[in-house]
């Protein structure tokens, strides 16, 4: 697990072969089609251990538990976000890379899927004070929104890392957003 990490960091998905994978961690190529099936589903694996780690990186839970206002909380998230941007591009370039082939790996798609559910269930935390309007449809609404924020925002700092959205841009727009939806006829 580990070589195949190192080489996802490294190497990228795309461009990492079985026997790189051997090379990096010192074992045998017939362990990875031994413990794991194949070199895609050890890639897999490698790519949902580095998301982990990054996710514990990010919101560790101490984090929740601190008692701070909605805006104090959402500025620093998206902060910290930010910094383990341009802390980690490796891990993003690799985690596009590794997107661009859930539509070919099934399995690596269903883990994905999973990734994303339980995150909808939990990312508005990481974001918000919670409050009792902030529960069922709604909770899974808001973390599903922050997760596109989020895709959007990575996808930027790859991309142009000196002009992407800094956390008063995005709080800016967010806000005028909600106002002008406000505005809008209720149904």
């Amino acid at each position: 697990m580990r070589g195949a990490k190192t080489c996802l960091l490294e190497l990228g998905y795309a461009r990492t072969t079985a026997r790189d994978i051997v090379a990096a961690s010192g074992t045998n190529l017939a362990s990875i089609g031994y413990h794991f099936g194949s070199k895609d589903a050890l890639m897999a694996a490698a790519m949902m251990e580095l998301m982990g780690d990054w996710g514990d990186r990010f919101s560790p839970p101490s984090m929740r538990d601190v008692e701070m206002s909605s805006l104090r909380r959402f500025s620093g998230a998206w902060q910290r976000l930010i910094e383990q941007f341009a802390a980690d591009p490796q891990l993003l370039i690799a985690s596009f890379e590794i997107f661009a082939q859930i539509q070919r790996l099934p399995d690596l798609k269903a883990m994905l899927a999973g990734a994303y559910e339980q995150l909808r269930g939990e990312m508005a935390l990481d974001f918000l004070t919670p409050t009792p309007d902030l529960e069922g449809k709604r909770f899974r609404a808001v973390s599903s929104l922050l997760l596109a924020l989020l895709s959007g925002l990575a996808a930027q700092h790859l991309a142009d890392p000196d002009r992407a959205p800094t956390v008063d841009e995005i709080v800016d727009g967010l806000r005028y957003i909600g106002r002008s939806l406000d505005a809008l006829p209720g149904e």
